[in-house]
């Protein structure tokens, strides 16, 4: 198949057999949920269903991998719900997200855990019916469906890669210094539309699309030594794309797709044993770095500090409400005299950035779990006591305007409900199951995730038939799992998000230069 000629005599080939890994699920799975199970207070049988839910989400996840976008909602949920709650039990510490009117102490958690079963059992429902119609998987590299380059490409690439170079660097720096599209931020800075949105979605995904894009067709071409080359560009886009955007989480996103295309394609990406230990202590040092830089960064534009451990989208209300212009400019050097730039790097490598380092330990352990949604979300809708259809309708429907807060706020009585709505856009988020269960409904709540969970899983058999990419699948994938995961704001400009993504997908489908009926038969899985 794919040929490293470098690297004839050694192969990386070793890893987890699928029953191995699936026995290995069940056992992180047996020694969380025996004492979480000890500490539950209300009805044992609930909570035994609740996790044997989650086990078996999980595991079907793993078990016959179809989808890159099921295999992320799945770990997205699973930890965002049980994990989240038995380490919880366990550990007994706070949540970190808003929890509205809930008592810890006095209400029971058994309705909570029933609405997120409900959940779990309309994402395994909408599994088992693509399972039943034997619709093909996307998760597999098939040599003979990959598409050579179109020949201008073939022609130019080292222009063409030396223009992508070009703006990986250049965009995220102009996006820096005129602070237009930041997490948490009203931009400061509006170009003519849509050139905010579009500098957005090229910092968000597009960029990780065309380098994945090109990374398919260097495979095609037997070329490995490019392939790690553009991997490491992916790298160098990830890092630079998480700093302008100060994201957090956004490393991880752009880099993962990769990392599971691989780790389920190992016999068709060759790589040796040293080339892989090189690049994964590559990307661990640059996510580390990563991580630390954005969180300094973060402190940077909103308080001075680090925000609260586990949101993305989160900042100290008192110090959101309180902190002047005249303390900012005193604090770090004044933003009418030097850029952005130079006042964090001034920041970052102060000589007393202990504090610093002592905090980025705290927020890489958060990351882990904590800042995963779902449980707060449910515990919060749960006890709301106004809840209906109309107020799923209003919050499906509504378009977010600035200066207004999101219906969630009041819902969660979140810290941002007070909050500087001019120049912040901070919003705690329910998730889908949370969402859906605006209703007061059980049942929209499970049909509303088996819809949900089948359009995504069909959305990325459509970018496979679109594109025949493996690579462009998992980034799909994991966009949209975490799209749903992290549901409930402004779900109108999600849908104008994912327009915009399939457009390149059909872009990409012209660049074939095939006809849609001589493409029909890739939806139907090969046996």
């Amino acid at each position: 198949m794919y040929k490293d000629l470098s690297y004839k005599k050694e192969r990386f080939r070793t890893s987890l057999t699928p029953n191995a890994l699936l026995l290995l699920l069940v056992l992180i799975w047996l020694a969380v949920f025996l004492p979480s199970l000890y500490f539950y207070k209300d009805s044992k049988l609930y909570y035994c269903m609740f996790s044997l839910c989650f086990l078996a989400l999980i595991l079907s996840a793993f078990i016959g991998s179809v989808s890159y976008s099921y295999m992320f909602l799945a770990v997205f949920l699973w930890l965002g719900f049980w994990m989240k709650m038995s380490l919880h039990l366990i550990f007994k510490y706070p949540y970190q997200e808003a929890i509205g009117y809930f008592s810890l102490k006095n209400d029971s958690f058994d309705p909570v855990l029933k609405v997120a079963m409900l959940g779990v059992l309309g994402v395994l429902l909408a599994r088992a019916l693509f399972y039943l119609l034997k619709l093909r998987q996307t998760v597999k590299i098939n040599v003979e469906e990959y598409w050579p380059a179109p020949a201008w490409f073939q022609k130019n690439r080292p222009l063409i890669y030396s223009l992508l170079l070009l703006a990986v660097l250049a965009l995220p720096i102009f996006n820096l210094e005129f602070q237009l599209v930041q997490t948490g931020l009203i931009p400061k800075t509006i170009l003519f539309w849509p050139c905010n949105a579009l500098i957005f979605w090229f910092l968000n995904i597009g960029f990780v699309l065309i380098i994945l894009l090109a990374m398919g067709w260097e495979l095609q071409r037997n070329d490995i030594r490019m392939f790690i080359v553009l991997y490491l560009l992916l790298l160098l886009e990830a890092s630079f794309s998480s700093l302008s955007l100060i994201s957090r989480s956004s490393f991880i996103f752009h880099v993962v797709p990769i990392l599971f295309v691989y780790a389920f394609n190992r016999n068709k990406i060759m790589l040796s044993y040293q080339t892989i230990l090189l690049l994964l202590a590559l990307t661990g040092g640059l996510f580390c770095c990563s991580l630390y830089e954005v969180s300094v960064f973060r402190g940077y534009y909103y308080s001075g500090d680090f925000l609260p451990l586990n949101e993305t989208r989160s900042v100290s209300l008192e110090t959101a409400k309180d902190q002047t212009e005249g303390q900012k400019r005193k604090r770090f050097s004044s933003l009418e005299h030097h850029s952005p730039i130079l006042g964090f790097l001034g920041e970052s490598f102060n000589a007393n950035s202990q504090p610093y380092i002592e905090k980025f330990a705290k927020v890489f352990g958060n990351l882990v779990v904590d800042r995963w949604l779902g449980m707060e979300g449910v515990m919060a809708v749960v006890s709301y006591p106004k809840k209906s259809i109309m107020l799923l309708k209003e919050a499906l429907f509504r378009k977010q305007k600035l200066g207004e807060m999101d219906i969630y706020q009041d819902i969660a009585q979140s810290q941002y409900r007070h909050i500087d709505s001019s120049r912040f856009t901070f919003a705690t988020l329910p998730g889908a199951i949370a969402f859906l269960y605006f209703s007061g409904s059980g049942l929209i709540v499970w049909m509303g995730m088996a819809f949900l969970t089948g359009l995504m899983m069909l959305g990325e058999r459509s970018v496979f038939f679109m594109t025949q990419s493996n690579l462009l699948c998992a980034a799909y994938g994991v966009s949209i799992a975490y799209s749903i995961e992290q549901f409930g704001f402004s779900p109108i400009d999600v849908l104008k998000y994912y327009i915009l993504v399939f457009a390149f997908f059909v872009m990409v489908f012209f660049l074939k230069n095939q006809s849609v009926n001589g493409n029909a038969s890739w939806f139907v899985r090969t046996t």
